[in-house]
């Protein structure tokens, strides 16, 4: 559970500046 826990992590945090980036252009 560990190692999946761990993936599901890294994968928010891979995702998160994308996610951050969009938010971004729609305010500007």
């Amino acid at each position: 559970p560990e190692s999946l826990a761990e993936r599901i992590h890294a994968l928010e945090y891979e995702h998160f500046p994308k996610v951050v980036d969009a938010y971004i252009n729609k305010i500007l």
